[in-house]
């Protein structure tokens, strides 16, 4: 075991180099939303802007946050603003953050307009929009290899270019574990959202990248992360599990945010390696249908060490719509990935997709069929919302798909409503799809 906690040393960061006011402008859930046993929007750390103040502190630097999440108002922020002392700000911010944090920005400017505001994130890197007033530099891309050049000029006195465009991490081996110090550990490990998911719950990432053409989303992860996938060496991963192990009370249950968790190779040496270092711990992971065929003959083992929930993208019954969708998948393939899951045991976390465009009264009801089949214990019903980036938002707006109305349920604030889509209509079959094609939870012990 002494190997396994080698890396401990990465927490043993040096003496403070800069104070970097980091703010996460995440109001989804409003003010005052960051507390216990709250949901992913209002509890969740965020592993982009925690993996870059792990390289800011592996460096020396001091970067600390002001969650919005945990405050209760601007005037709350504005008088934070005020009592603090730091060099610069970091941002980063997702598509359904945009207001708040332009705002967030402009009160930081007002506040202490001699301090540079750097921004990145999600949003950033897929929107066509390069206007930030207020934001002195923009971060497109993974900043963890330029980050430190960036406040290594300011700090040596010289002026950050405004716009950087980075490439992509070749060896996220070589990236420090993320700092979950930065966001209050108690809010997200008592809050697994799911049932059958012991605190404290624990979430954690294993690569980046995507080589799906999804239109709903592609090609928004090539704008972030380039064309091509990385994941993290299995050593490297289960390190960071059994670190996290090792910490007072343990992991009670585990999130793997990916959905594309590596070859057949890798998910042989995960298993193995999980069985040699770890007990058996319940596990929430996110796999697309094709992929849960494809490593069909792992998914026993993968039950035993403690796989308890997974996610899959479904998205429609409709043939019709999984092409137009360009998802890669049929709809025989979603009904054969829920058969081996429910063959082992595994709780089935069902993400589908109503209220897409040319979406057919048709497509709907062989959603529903599908669904009777599938049965999953969780329903994880998407009205469909435009995010920038993506195939299918630049074929809405091209199209003149956008009714000029707010779209009912919403989770971007500034979203449209699609034309021919009667949301009181699909909220009650969601609804109804729910209350009678749900299974009954698989416990485990």
């Amino acid at each position: 075991m002494a190997h396994r906690v080698a890396l401990l040393g990465q927490d043993l960061w040096g003496l403070p180099g800069m104070r970097i006011l980091c703010v996460y402008p995440a109001l989804l859930s409003g003010w005052s939303s960051y507390v216990p046993h709250g949901n992913n929007e209002s509890s969740y750390m965020n592993h982009g802007l925690a993996m870059i103040t792990a390289v800011l502190k592996r460096a020396g630097h001091d970067p600390f946050l002001v969650d919005l999440r945990a405050l209760s108002s601007w005037d709350d922020f504005e008088r934070v603003l005020g009592q603090i002392e730091y060099d610069l700000s970091l941002m980063s911010w997702l598509s359904c953050d945009d207001a708040h944090a332009r705002q967030a920005a402009e009160m930081m400017k007002r506040v202490r307009p001699d301090r540079l505001i750097i921004a990145g994130g999600v949003h950033l890197s897929v929107t066509e929009s390069r206007e930030y007033p207020n934001v002195d530099t923009v971060v497109l891309g993974e900043g963890e290899e330029h980050i430190l050049d960036i406040v290594g000029d300011i700090e040596s006195g010289r002026t950050p270019k405004s716009l950087y465009e980075l490439k992509p991490v070749p060896d996220l081996d070589a990236l420090p574990f993320v700092d979950r110090a930065l966001f209050n550990p108690e809010m997200e490990e008592t809050s697994p959202l799911l049932p059958l998911l012991p605190e404290p719950f624990i979430t954690i990432s294993a690569g980046r990248g995507c080589w799906a053409k999804c239109t709903f989303c592609a090609p928004s992860r090539d704008l972030i992360s380039g064309n091509t996938c990385r994941i993290r060496s299995v050593g490297h991963f289960i390190d960071e599990v059994v670190l996290l192990n090792l910490r007072p009370g343990g992991i009670g249950s585990l999130m793997i945010h990916d959905d594309l968790l590596g070859s057949r190779q890798w998910m042989a040496d995960f298993i193995s390696q999980w069985r040699r270092y770890l007990p058996r711990i319940p596990i929430w992971c996110q796999l697309r249908a094709d992929s849960i065929i494809r490593i069909r003959d792992y998914i026993p083992a993968l039950a035993e060490i403690g796989l308890a929930w997974v996610s899959v993208g479904f998205e429609s019954g409709s043939q019709r719509m999984l092409d137009w969708l360009k998802k890669g998948t049929t709809v025989e393939q979603n009904i054969l990935a829920s058969e081996i899951l429910h063959e082992n045991q595994v709780n089935i976390f069902g993400n589908y997709i109503i209220g897409l465009p040319t979406e057919t009264q048709e497509d709907l009801e062989a959603t529903g069929r599908m669904l009777a089949v599938i049965k999953p214990a969780f329903h994880s019903t998407s009205v469909y919302t435009s995010y920038p980036g993506s195939v299918l938002y630049n074929w809405i707006r091209d199209n003149d798909y956008w009714t000029g109305e707010h779209q009912p349920g919403s989770k971007l604030p500034h979203s449209l409503a699609v034309k021919g889509v009667d949301y009181y209509a699909i909220g009650e079959l969601g609804a109804t799809w729910r209350e009678r094609y749900t299974s009954p939870l698989r416990e485990w012990s």
